[in-house]
């Protein structure tokens, strides 16, 4: 059996390398075939440092095509990057999947209006077996995904209608009962919820060493938010929060902001001034793993 992972999110999704090398990982050790799928030419020497193949729809274009895509993505900003760029990805991993015989597409964390338009526009799609792994339930309400790239009321509308048609055409993979629920499709027999895993790493290392080789004090209580700091992620509540409580333990926030997430999630400025100077540590870079 041969499995082509897709991951569509792969150039900007900041844990979407992670996540996608470990379920490649964990399908390889059960002797099972393996190929990855995403955009960049840059991620083969990650994954291969891993024994892990990769195929990069960059490598795969010509020099004018290149020079075409790299005008559109400079003319287009965020919108190639979270709609183009995506779509691309996923054209080229059908196409992939019928040129080689793949037996089952597993599609990571994909728009779900995308997948159903590549999907219904794919000429050969008999063939292929889908699989679709829906990560949040798509509401109608923009607010709904404070935050989130590009939010707008149609986009929401185009997913939430996506959604309840995919089912009909390949399966959906949900990690928790709640989205399948929410967005009405939890009767579907092609629906199905696989609770997602994870490296057990408790205790793996000591408190006090890793504090010391980060240069952080030893002793006072420490608060932690680490990925991605924005408002879908819950940082500006937590500024909120800390104006109404007295600065008795630390807090860091740690995770890229800026570029294609949104730069600003909050002012620490009123926190500095009552007293959180000294206790509130704002890390807004990518920390590697």
């Amino acid at each position: 059996m041969h499995i082509l992972i897709c991951n569509p999110g792969l150039s900007f999704q900041s844990d979407a390398p992670l996540i996608t090398r470990l379920r490649a990982l964990a399908i390889q050790k059960a002797g099972i075939e393996v190929t990855i799928m995403g955009y960049l030419s840059s991620f083969a020497a990650e994954f291969g440092r891993y024994g892990l193949p990769y195929t990069s729809v960059e490598t795969g274009l010509n020099t004018k095509t290149r020079l075409r895509f790299a005008a559109w993505k400079k003319r287009l900003g965020n919108y190639w990057i979270f709609i183009a760029e995506p779509a691309i990805v996923i054209w080229q991993a059908l196409r992939y999947a019928t040129n080689h015989a793949v037996d089952v597409i597993y599609m990571s964390h994909p728009e779900p209006w995308l997948v159903l338009a590549c999907w219904l526009l794919f000429p050969r799609r008999s063939k292929l077996h889908l699989v679709a792994l829906i990560p949040l339930a798509f509401r109608r309400d923009p607010n709904s995904m404070r935050g989130f790239s590009l939010p707008s009321k149609f986009r929401w509308v185009l997913n939430t209608w996506a959604c309840r048609l995919l089912p009909r055409f390949i399966h959906l993979i949900c990690d928790n009962h709640h989205v399948p629920s929410v967005m009405g499709i939890d009767k579907w027999p092609t629906v199905h919820v696989v609770p997602e895993g994870h490296r057990d790493l408790t205790a793996t290392t000591n408190t006090v060493e890793a504090r010391q080789r980060l240069g952080i004090p030893v002793n006072p209580r420490m608060l932690l938010m680490f990925g991605v700091a924005s408002p879908v992620k819950g940082a500006d509540l937590l500024l909120k929060v800390l104006e109404k409580i007295q600065p008795t333990f630390n807090v860091y926030i740690v995770g890229q902001t800026g570029g294609v997430y949104q730069s600003n999630w909050g002012n620490p400025e009123r926190l500095y001034q009552s007293g959180w100077k000294d206790h509130l540590f704002i890390v807004s870079r990518h920390v590697s793993n």
